[in-house]
């Protein structure tokens, strides 16, 4: 494999010895300076490269991509394409966060989608909609698989298509989690990987970011109550700086389950069968505790 990635990185003007640490299947450290990913599919790259760039021009702290020998920014190499970014400072924090931190890291997602929204009408952008994936996929998914879901639940979600079709819309990150994030002396850093980044409900970024957090902690009453605090003061970061609808905030409770039920279609697509049925129980859970997801800015 190490020499397969020297071939690659022989087309960049960096050092040639090269200290390599694989960090993720298709993603190496290199010289603690740069970071290489591997992707399959083009098109994402390219479209992942398109949205760094911009966001860069607007000043959102995103990893720079480096420029082959060539003057393109990837590398095509058995059929595989490669890019190299310059590696962001920083690490990631842990669940545990502070009423201040949850408030300051509301306002950088809410930068984040103020940039996003000046990514309009560009041919590397795509669109996507919630609630034609539960006709195209979701559900399919569910019924072949026979995953047990609330009838009540599947109702309301297809029902939701009219409020869903009235939520502000843009270009989102579609992975929002602290795993991809990074933070310097309490200060966001970077955001990372921008692979599956699309066009959808802007509301999609803030409830997925809030169910990542959620995700260890909702059979612990205490767990809850400290998700709760952290979220409200999330929203109220954001809003601060970019202001929710009101009918963003009342949606908070059918986008989770909506979410929760693309995860739960999700494993099961990709044979992760043993994730399923935490899933499934996370699903009807946010379902049947729809008062913690009321909030009010």
């Amino acid at each position: 494999m190490n020499q397969l990635i020297e071939s690659v990185l022989f087309h960049y003007d960096i050092s040639k010895n090269h200290d390599l640490k694989q960090i993720h299947k298709n993603a190496w450290s290199v010289n603690n300076q740069y970071i290489l990913k591997k992707n399959n599919d083009l098109n994402k790259l390219k479209k992942s490269i398109f949205v760094n760039r911009s966001l860069i021009s607007e000043k959102v702290p995103v990893a720079e991509y480096v420029e082959s020998y060539s003057g393109s920014l990837f590398v095509e190499h058995n059929g595989e394409f490669y890019s190299l970014m310059h590696k962001l400072c920083g690490s990631h924090l842990d669940k545990n966060i502070s009423d201040c931190m949850a408030f300051y890291i509301g306002t950088q997602v809410a930068e984040l989608h103020k940039a996003f929204n000046k990514l309009k009408d560009s041919a590397e952008l795509t669109n996507s909609d919630l609630i034609e994936d539960l006709h195209t996929w979701i559900l399919l998914e569910i019924n072949k698989k026979s995953i047990w879901v609330s009838e009540q639940i599947i109702k309301e979600c297809l029902a939701f298509k009219c409020t869903y079709d009235l939520l502000p819309r843009q270009q989102i990150h579609r992975d929002l989690h602290l795993g991809n994030m990074l933070f310097d002396n309490g200060k966001l850093s970077g955001f990372l990987d921008f692979d599956i980044s699309h066009i959808n409900a802007r509301l999609f970024d803030i409830a997925y970011f809030g169910l990542s957090i959620l995700s260890d902690s909702y059979k612990d009453e205490e767990g809850v109550a400290k998700w709760t605090d952290f979220f409200n003061n999330f929203l109220q970061g954001y809003h601060s700086e970019n202001n929710l609808t009101e009918i963003e905030i009342q949606s908070i409770h059918m986008m989770c389950v909506i979410i929760e039920l693309l995860f739960t279609a999700y494993f099961s697509s990709i044979e992760q069968e043993e994730l399923v049925p935490n899933c499934v129980d996370m699903l009807h859970w946010i379902y049947n505790n729809r008062p913690i997801f009321c909030f009010s800015l």
